[in-house]
């Protein structure tokens, strides 16, 4: 005997749907997601829609604009279907590409917690073609069919609808600075003509080549000056002192700034001899106007931590080491630019001297360091017992990298 259900809801919630009433239709039996369903929704939420079709009728499929730039969103409500349960949602191009999915946070459609985001009608988005035209896609419901005319099958189909016809749009984007590049924020297809990631400046854009040293994202990759491997050269060490021609690479912790290459007792990793005549340990300064040949006071600063060409997830402790002094006070300077022509300092923007061997990091500075950044770090100090004050640089410049 058939019973009529009066509260489908009522059913689903005690997964005991009896029967239905119509003649023809399957019966619903919680022995039925046991046997057929728990293998792939072992961690979803037995429902008589979930047994049932859930979607299969009624389909429309409809993008949210009918004209697009090339590479911009197209965004697909998929809506219809007739009942709530599992839900899976697939989204192809004209090409019959898949593009996109949605298929709820179980991997196998709707966990059962009423999630609107979850249900139909489901948002599925792609980027749109780079070639202009007119385009059509599809999107498709998938799941299990069974219900009324197919009792006893449980097999998952794939039903397609197409979506309206939408245009993509030809090269209609500004060239503001006429370097033969359009604005990258309408068109970002370099391959399209596109990509200039400054259109205002027509030395900037994907054509040109890495300028190191300007500040400037030139060939618009994304990279400039130290960061960009464009700017990454061999230099020599004539010397074969460990240390790189400072004329081509003047940073110590990459290896160079050898101001003269010629000498292997003369690099940034010798010790002072005061009265040679020479910098030997190319901090610009010799004999009795290098602090390390001053008598008392500071001779010097190393840094210690982090370790040089770290990669950090977190605001780092700085920390370093002075040789002598009595009263020393310190400064940390950090910049994008190996160089330093422009830098934040604890001192100068913080009116801060610290008196320690270490100073943390706070987290809003570190929030303010761009993702994808090479930081480079040195320690400025001086011994404030020593009249006049002589203010002098870490030996190192040191750099990390923030992902």
């Amino acid at each position: 005997m058939k019973f009529k259900i009066a509260n489908l809801a009522l059913c689903c919630l005690l997964v005991a749907c009896f029967a239905i009433a119509a003649p023809g239709e399957a019966s619903a039996k919680p022995e039925f997601f046991t046997q057929s369903c728990l293998a792939c929704h072992a961690d979803d939420t037995p429902t008589c829609d979930g047994c049932h079709k859930h979607g299969l009728k009624n389909l429309t499929a409809t993008t949210d604009v009918d004209q697009y730039q090339p590479g911009q969103t197209v965004t697909v409500l998929l809506g219809g279907g007739s009942r709530g349960g599992y839900v899976g949602a697939r989204l192809y191009n004209d090409s019959a590409q898949e593009v996109d999915r949605v298929t709820g946070p179980t991997g196998t459609g709707d966990d059962g917690g009423q999630n609107p985001a979850l249900e139909f009608p489901m948002t599925l988005s792609a980027p749109a073609p780079i070639t202009p035209g007119l385009y059509t896609w599809s999107a498709s419901w998938y799941g299990s069919p069974n219900d009324s005319g197919n009792p006893g099958t449980y097999p998952h189909v794939e039903e397609f609808v197409p979506t309206n016809q939408f245009e993509v749009l030809g090269a209609s984007c500004a060239d503001a600075d006429g370097d033969g590049y359009e604005d990258s924020a309408c068109n970002p297809s370099v391959g399209a003509g596109g990509g200039d990631c400054d259109d205002t400046n027509p030395l900037v854009n994907p054509g040109v080549a890495e300028i190191c040293g300007d500040g400037l994202d030139n060939d618009c990759d994304g990279l400039y000056d130290g960061n960009d491997p464009d700017c990454v050269v061999s230099c020599a060490d004539v010397d074969g002192d460990g240390y790189e021609d400072s004329a081509c690479n003047p940073s110590v912790g990459a290896g160079g700034g050898d101001c003269d290459d010629a000498n292997p007792l003369v690099n940034p990793g010798m010790t002072e001899v005061c009265g040679d005549g020479l910098d030997n340990d190319c901090d610009g300064l010799y004999d009795g106007n290098d602090p390390d040949c001053a008598t008392g006071g500071m001779t010097g600063i190393n840094c210690a931590g982090p370790a040089n060409e770290s990669i950090l997830y977190a605001a780092p402790t700085f920390g370093w080491s002075a040789r002598g002094g009595a009263n020393n006070g310190f400064a940390v300077d950090l910049s994008l630019d190996w160089t330093f022509g422009s830098y934040f300092s604890t001192f100068n923007n913080l009116r801060q001297i610290i008196n320690g061997n270490s100073w943390a990091m706070p987290d809003t500075l570190w929030n303010a360091v761009p993702s994808g950044s090479y930081v480079y770090w040195r320690v400025r100090g001086a011994d404030m017992a020593v009249t006049p004050v002589r203010i002098m640089n870490s030996d190192e410049v040191w750099w990390f990298y923030k992902p």
